[in-house]
């Protein structure tokens, strides 16, 4: 666990567990595989989505908390062993936490704002969830101390690509629109779960596009659609 603390060098996942159905398992292990090929890290050939899941079920019900058929989890997957940069094994382990659940999101529509003093570069590694958060959680401060309940975040052109903990979507003329990948958004499972089912245009986000859609609504795996009010 030492390089994850070091480094960040971890990848993770958060999970909705209702009813006892671990939501989109196949989308969050597909994710992390990818996710792990781009870190560099050696996965066991036996590593299987049925292991991901009995891992998950096994931890649910190992935990302490109450109500283990509604609940969420953290999959932390990370490189151990010795090494400074460089790591002398791309072996990894995992973590499992679980938690009671408790919608990310309280408020029915979101008051938020833009987050301005720092922004993601675009690149592969933007589009990972690993232990590189700073931004995210320096953007969690800030909306906390403007009284809003979350913040949109910048690429390194300027554009909106998402907040701290949800990708964006919005509607005009009856179409919706989202960044693309390429803006250095998260590669959302839910996300990708909307753009399977409904028609979304990929689109780079100017604070225009949202100041014109007819609406605007922050996605995660977590919580349902959640609608916003900018505050700017």
């Amino acid at each position: 666990m030492q390089r994850a603390f070091y480094y960040g060098d971890l990848l993770f996942e958060s999970i909705s567990i209702k009813n006892g159905e671990i939501m989109l398992a196949e989308r969050h292990f597909n994710r992390l595989l990818r996710n792990a090929d781009i870190m560099k890290y050696e996965l066991s050939k036996d590593f299987k989505l049925i292991e991901f899941i009995t891992q998950i079920q096994t931890a649910i019900q190992l935990s302490n908390i109450s109500n283990k058929e509604n609940c969420r989890v953290r999959y932390t997957l990370f490189r151990y062993g010795e090494g400074f940069y460089l790591p002398i094994s791309n072996q990894t382990q995992y973590l499992i936490d679980v938690f009671e659940s408790i919608s990310n999101y309280q408020e029915s529509r979101l008051n938020v704002g833009i987050y301005k003093e720092n922004y993601k570069s675009r690149g592969p590694l933007s589009n990972i969830k690993s232990g590189n958060a700073l931004v995210y959680v320096l953007a969690s401060i800030w909306a906390k101390q403007q009284s809003l309940e979350d913040a949109l975040l910048l690429n390194d052109l300027g554009n909106i690509i998402e907040s701290t903990r949800a990708n964006i979507f919005w509607t005009k003329d009856n179409i919706c629109y989202t960044p693309p990948l390429s803006e250095g958004c998260i590669a959302g499972v839910m996300r990708e779960e909307i753009m399977s089912k409904e028609f979304v245009i990929e689109k780079s986000c100017k604070i225009e596009d949202l100041l014109s859609a007819e609406s605007i609504f922050l996605t995660n795996a977590l919580s349902n659609k959640k609608y916003i009010s900018l505050s700017l």
